[in-house]
């Protein structure tokens, strides 16, 4: 039985470029063997200081400084 991991995805999906990174990521999950299971929080600047808080085996980010966006 494979392992699966938790990733969580932290992204602004209010940036076309982050939403395709998103939909990338999705399509990758799709059509290889790995078994994530992903996590896109809503306000994704709420992790951004302590990430180890969110109990996930991986994180894939754009750690852009959303102040100056």
């Amino acid at each position: 039985m494979n392992q699966k991991y938790r990733v969580t995805l932290l992204f602004n999906a209010n940036k076309v470029y982050d939403r395709q990174i998103i939909q990338g990521i999705g399509e990758y999950v799709q059509s290889s063997d790995c078994d994530w299971e992903l996590f896109i929080p809503e306000d994704f600047t709420t992790h951004l200081e302590k990430p180890h808080h969110l109990n996930v085996d991986g994180i894939i980010a754009d750690f852009d400084d959303p102040k100056k966006h």
